[in-house]
């Protein structure tokens, strides 16, 4: 299948000058295009997000010195990760760099002999821990899209109603992580009789609960107070034509393939079919209002039952417990030994 991008090609391009920095070239294993490219939903006034893994210098390896963790062009969009950083990446199910090992062949620019072994245990990366990592994700977009829906001229009310449906989602996930405590929370709208104006109220039950977890909750209830008031208004100052479709496809697409994901074991980063022909007329506007500033219904009713099959394939999951280390760790260090002992090629197969 042919290239989108071939990778001399990319080489010879001004503008991607630093990619022929002896460091990348002595060590890169496999480069691919990322983002919309990748997912089918790109238009064309989208960038072109480049994603790769390089080795590891050797007195990383096995010297004293830090991970560099990445080499990163904003101008480009493109991310380079080291080798080790790579794997933790893989191992915790960081859902844009899983993306990276599961991309259409002709969206692979440059694969090496190494770059090809490491895909070739894509799924041993995988456990349930790419549930709580997916909907986390998807949950950072709907809160990006909420955000610009109030800056389009969202009132107080909904404002308020977005926080509390926040608050909720996040004190409910607290109590899961500390069940073994006896604590309770509830939000409603109140009056402020200081300020006079509409705001939320907390209904706070505990016993026994050491100060150390009450002081958490808090901390979470503050930070996601913050997040819908100062940073709000921050928010609203920004320029934000385009946004919001973006993050309505972003939020849609993390949930579908996140439920996938839980109930397959496997991923696929380019959304075809059905869902790919939903993901382009969300991504171009179709689930938006005539004036592009706020959000029609059908877009909720969709997301509603995105997350309805997410929760149930995070339910019946497939996925093991704990990525394979053994496979995991030993490919690592087969790749590194061979790096360091001088078999190591970066010739394109």
């Amino acid at each position: 299948m042919e290239k989108y991008i071939k990778y001399n090609e990319l080489l010879e391009k001004p503008e991607y000058e630093f990619m022929n920095d002896n460091k990348i070239q002595k060590g890169l294993l496999y480069l691919c295009l990322g983002g919309s490219i990748s997912y089918g939903t790109n238009t064309p006034e989208s960038d072109t997000d480049i994603r790769g893994i390089m080795m590891n210098p050797a007195c990383e390896i096995i010297g004293r010195t830090a991970d560099t963790g990445q080499v990163e062009d904003r101008a480009t969009d493109t991310v380079i990760y080291t080798l080790q950083k790579a794997f933790k990446l893989f191992s915790e199910c960081n859902p844009n760099t899983i993306e990276m090992l599961n991309v259409n062949p002709e969206h692979i620019i440059h694969m090496t002999k190494h770059g090809k072994r490491v895909l070739s245990i894509k799924d041993f990366f995988l456990s349930k821990l790419a549930i709580p990592k997916f909907g986390g994700f998807a949950r950072q977009q709907m809160s990006k899209l909420e955000h610009a829906v109030l800056a389009n001229g969202g009132d107080v009310d909904k404002r308020l109603a977005m926080c509390k449906v926040a608050l909720e989602h996040s004190m409910d996930c607290f109590k899961i992580e500390h069940a073994k405590y006896d604590m309770n929370f509830e939000f409603n709208e109140i009056m402020d009789e200081i300020t006079g104006e509409k705001t939320l109220g907390l209904t706070m039950n505990i016993k026994d609960v050491p100060l150390r977890a009450v002081k958490q909750s808090l901390a979470v209830i503050t930070n996601i107070y913050n997040d819908y008031t100062k940073v709000y208004k921050e928010f609203s100052k920004k320029k934000i034509d385009g946004r919001l479709s973006k993050h309505m496809m972003h939020t849609y697409r993390l949930l579908t393939s996140g439920a996938e994901l839980a109930s397959t074991g496997k991923f696929n980063t380019y959304r075809g079919g059905e869902e790919h022909d939903l993901l382009v007329k969300i991504r171009r506007g179709d689930y938006l209002t005539a004036d592009g500033k706020n959000v029609i219904p059908e877009f909720w009713d969709l997301v509603h039952e995105a997350q309805e099959k997410f929760d149930y394939a995070a339910k019946h999951t497939v996925l093991k417990d704990e990525y394979n280390k053994e496979i995991v760790e030993g490919t690592l260090m087969e790749i590194q030994l061979d790096y360091l002992t001088g078999k190591f090629d970066t010739t394109e197969i």
